[in-house]
């Protein structure tokens, strides 16, 4: 429960604290003193309810002391009809929102200065999956296709353990870059993990050509360079870095950041 003191509510009120003093002592404020101590303490009810009995205005209280209805539908009839129970003199805030994404249930965002909204994939699916909404053609697009260039067995192993739940995916993995390369023609990544441990130049090369592998498309390079390797034997610019040995925590570090770059450039138009 939050409480006011006088000092506050003067602010507030826009009075000298003395006069809060007065309405406190003469019982038309409500509230309580501090034991042991002449201090006042009002709570928020108190105060509201005082405001509204003597006319004042509510301020910044004002979003605490409405009710706030969010009415979500395109029948105006029905809309005006819940307006009218839902007076402003009764305290009720009302908002109307025409679909899900102005009601906030649907995420997303705006282009600045346009009204175009901009859905990423990731929170459509969620969002019909969680109203049991057919999926249709999403169907076919809701995997991510991770391509791991790697030859150690244990990091395609711990990466699937890392992966989200509600996150769907499909891994492939490559031995060596020119299987990676072959590849990458038909599966169409979305995210390149390459183990540099393999060779540095071989892999340098390597996600050189998985790249234009897909010039049509956005690929996500991820890079893992042996323990103590300097970055910069990369030697080109890649989304992210990690280091040997790969622990589980890397690996969910991993995971977190393919979720999030793939969202970036997965999006749908409303």
């Amino acid at each position: 429960m939050k409480v006011f003191t006088t000092g506050q509510i003067a602010k507030i009120c826009k009075v000298a604290p003395r006069t809060v003093s007065k309405w406190f002592d003469s019982g038309r404020l409500k509230g309580y003193r501090i034991p042991g101590s002449q201090d006042r303490r009002i709570p928020r009810e108190y105060l509201i309810k005082f405001l509204k009995e003597h006319g004042m205005p509510l301020g910044d209280l004002e979003d605490e002391a409405m009710a706030k209805v969010l009415i979500v539908a395109q029948d105006q009839v029905m809309i005006e009809n819940l307006r009218r129970e839902l007076p402003l003199e009764r305290s009720f805030k009302v908002a109307v929102a025409t679909n899900d994404f102005d009601a906030g249930k649907l995420n997303g965002y705006r282009i600045p200065g346009k009204q175009n909204r901009r859905i990423p994939r990731v929170y459509l699916i969620q969002f019909m999956r969680k109203h049991g909404i057919a999926l249709g053609e999403l169907e076919k697009v809701t995997q991510i296709r991770i391509l791991l260039v790697t030859r150690d067995a244990d990091l395609s192993t711990v990466l699937h353990a890392a992966m989200p739940a509600e996150l769907s995916y499909n891994l492939a993995q490559a031995a060596n870059y020119a299987v990676a390369r072959e590849i990458a023609r038909n599966f169409c990544a979305d995210v390149a993990i390459v183990d540099f441990a393999l060779a540095p130049e071989e892999a340098r090369g390597c996600c050189d050509a998985l790249r234009h592998c897909q010039p049509d498309r956005t690929m996500c390079v991820f890079s893992i360079l042996p323990e103590g390797a300097e970055r910069t034997i990369c030697g080109l610019k890649v989304d992210a870095v990690y280091w040997k040995p790969i622990h589980s925590a890397t690996t969910a570090a991993m995971a977190t950041a393919i979720r999030e770059l793939v969202q970036d450039h997965k999006e749908l138009d409303c």
